[in-house]
């Protein structure tokens, strides 16, 4: 079990002269118990397109034998911005898993490193955390077809602006 332990420990050893000397010391030891979690997506990332949002699902599992005391799940990462991307979880028994579905926006396109940060407090109530890095795919836009613009830009013409190019047409200055 985590804890502080009390061990004594007694030297004897002989000097120069063989003079025997004995001495005993009391060491403390610190035993931490480090927490087992398993950090992943608990489903897969659906398609991520640049500027489009779309959801992170994160899930924790304590796969542990034991109760930890989380304190917050939070989500970052540099590539994407991230909102509402941290949860107090609060104690996690062994076998129980926690999530947090944050929403997340790309601003260009390639592999987006996802920084899952677990705070919790240890045995002797200190803070701790536990990090691991997931990634995700993200996908340029579909770009529009070549003369799409074009197009766009004729069906934009009102009807004074078709009304003037026949004008400059009859009078041959192009249409």
């Amino acid at each position: 079990d985590a804890g502080a332990y009390s061990l004594p420990v007694a030297l004897a050893f002989d000097d120069t002269r063989g003079t025997r000397h004995t001495d005993s010391q009391l060491i403390s030891l610190l035993v931490h118990r480090r927490p087992h979690f398993q950090i992943g997506f608990y489903r897969s990332v659906e398609m991520a397109t640049v500027g489009v949002p779309f959801a992170l699902p994160v899930e924790v599992t304590n796969i542990g034998r034991t109760l930890v005391n989380v304190s917050t799940l939070e989500v970052t990462s540099e590539q994407l911005e991230i909102s509402e991307g941290s949860l107090y979880m609060g104690p996690l028994d062994g076998g129980t898993a926690g999530s947090l579905e944050p929403m997340a926006v790309a601003h260009e396109g390639g592999t987006a490193e996802v920084v899952v940060s677990i705070y919790y407090l240890d045995d002797f109530e200190q803070p701790q955390v536990v990090t691991k890095t997931l990634t995700v795919e993200v996908e340029e836009p579909l770009e529009p077809p070549p003369g799409a613009e074009q197009v766009s830009e004729e069906q934009e013409e009102g009807f004074w602006d078709k009304v003037l190019r026949f004008l400059r047409g009859l009078l041959g200055l192009g249409s």
